[in-house]
């Protein structure tokens, strides 16, 4: 499931939660891997079935921006659409508000992507964008506590949103969906480091593209039909499908088999709760 992904692949070591200062992200050395299973390239390109773009986040040189000092944030990567090529270029601009503890991100205006001013008990909400339509994946912080990565340690903030999934958003390193919550179909953090610091782990940005490439459970869906079919290479035990408002639309148990199928009435966006072997998988799709 993607919301532990980031924990095997930060290798981080739990720890008892600490009293410490915040943690600003380290957009000077910094590098975020994030692999995204996309049908429109986040980063340009043909309209695909299906593709995936695998991308490599950091920092090179400053702009100024309304006199403010940000950061030049840039990719550099490879997508599967129309065949397998590389991609690069320039993203945005990226700055920590220490004193508010967030972050700012600006790509033709500011907006804040990280606020870490979060205490148990407080609502978290993340913007998610399907054109044509944006929602708020929202959740309750549940617990603080800290994990140690790259010789420090680091505030996490546990996260149980509306659909019982529970993930963690951690500062100076983001989202379990990348440096930035997800605008894509599915997204993972698949690592993170810095430059010259022998005591991150080093990324290995692509290897594992292709094996995700290969195994991924694949979810079909047509316009104008009730239908989603749903094949996984290990075998499916139940789904589920849920609204936006957390209101489950579709469900069955007893499946035992490696392809499903699942019936979808109204249009609009769901959640895909999927339980394959011994993993349970959770996708967003659009019934058009």
């Amino acid at each position: 499931m993607k919301r532990f992904i980031i924990i095997l692949g930060l290798t981080l070591l739990i720890s008892v939660a600490k009293s410490q200062g915040y943690t600003p992200f380290n957009f000077e050395s910094g590098e975020w891997v994030v692999r995204y299973d996309v049908k429109v390239s986040l980063f340009g390109g043909p309209y695909c079935t299906e593709q995936i773009d695998s991308v490599m986040f950091y920092c090179n040189g400053d702009t100024i921006i309304n006199d403010t000092s940000f950061k030049k944030l840039f990719y550099k990567g490879y997508s599967t659409c129309p065949t397998w090529r590389y991609i690069s270029g320039y993203y945005g601009a990226i700055r920590n508000d220490i004193p508010n503890k967030r972050v700012l991100f600006n790509q033709g205006g500011n907006i804040v992507i990280y606020d870490f001013n979060m205490h148990v008990g407080d609502s978290v909400c993340n913007i998610t964008t399907f054109l044509p339509v944006t929602f708020y994946i929202c959740g309750t912080v549940t617990s603080i506590d800290s994990v140690q990565f790259c010789s420090r340690y680091f505030k996490r903030y546990n996260v149980t949103d509306y659909l019982q999934n529970v993930y963690s958003i951690i500062e100076g390193i983001g989202s379990p969906d990348g440096l930035f919550t997800t605008t894509a179909w599915f997204s993972d953090l698949l690592c993170y480091t810095e430059v010259n610091n022998s005591a991150c782990p080093a990324c290995e940005p692509f290897l594992s593209v292709k094996n995700r490439f290969s195994d991924k459970t694949i979810i079909k869906t047509n316009p104008g039909s009730d239908q989603v079919d749903i094949s996984a290479e290990g075998e499916i035990s139940s789904l589920e499908i849920f609204d936006i408002f957390g209101r489950l639309a579709y469900s069955n148990y007893n499946i035992n088999s490696k392809t499903a199928r699942a019936f979808i009435v109204e249009k609009g966006l769901f959640v895909l709760r999927v339980r394959v072997a011994d993993k349970l998988i959770v996708r967003k799709i659009i019934k058009q």
